[in-house]
């Protein structure tokens, strides 16, 4: 059987013995070397071939050298695969984790997902964690938000307002002291933009994503 190469980084001593120790147990595994400090992996990462690393984000109290170290790693060798294992549980390390080319983000208090993650890392399978996940999808919402929010202008934002309230195309166009032709044009924009067949599903659509 072809073992799966592992490269442990962690800087705590309990910690590294115990993984060390857990990994060690499953058949298909082959820790190759477990490393304390940013230098001491990068080095051993440049000798030794490796499928796997099991990155701690906090190699250095107060410092997220872990973030650093994975993305030496992967400038060396793209093909590895980069798991963060970690207490660090913000929103926002976890983000720069994925960013920086991680493809799991393993909690330490569900290090009992280890042995299954790495297998599935190994055959390019990933999957994350739910609290992991809920990060992730919020990000993803938040980036599409945004990004809604810079295409609809101001004009268009309170013309879907008023759409919403029930108002006409001449209402609309009362309102906002524009003509029909005017209005019109907007709500034809805004319909393109949020893929919607009609001026009131535009509105339904804008209100669901948060546009106003």
């Amino acid at each position: 059987m072809e073992k799966i190469r592992i490269l442990l980084v962690e800087d705590d001593p309990v910690w590294q013995h115990a993984l060390a120790a857990y990994l060690g147990k499953q058949p298909d595994f082959c820790l190759v070397h477990a490393a304390a400090t940013k230098e001491e992996a990068l080095s051993i990462f440049q000798q030794a071939e490796v499928d796997v690393v099991l990155m701690d984000i906090v190699l250095t109290p107060g410092k997220y050298d872990g973030l650093d170290a994975a993305l030496d790693m992967l400038r060396l060798k793209p093909a590895v695969k980069m798991m963060m294992l970690t207490s660090v549980e913000d929103s926002e390390v976890i983000l720069d984790a994925f960013t920086a080319g991680a493809v799991n983000y393993i909690p330490k208090t569900k290090y009992e997902k280890l042995p299954e993650a790495i297998r599935q890392a190994h055959q390019n399978v990933t999957v994350i964690p739910e609290e992991v996940a809920g990060v992730i999808l919020g990000e993803l919402h938040r980036l599409r938000q945004s990004e809604l929010q810079q295409r609809i202008t101001s004009m268009e934002k309170e013309i879907l307002q008023l759409l919403a309230q029930g108002y006409t195309r001449s209402g609309i166009a009362e309102y906002l002291q524009i003509s029909t032709n005017t209005v019109r044009t907007h709500i034809r924009h805004i319909m393109k933009k949020l893929g919607a067949t009609s001026g009131q599903e535009a509105a339904q659509i804008a209100k669901r994503k948060g546009l106003f």
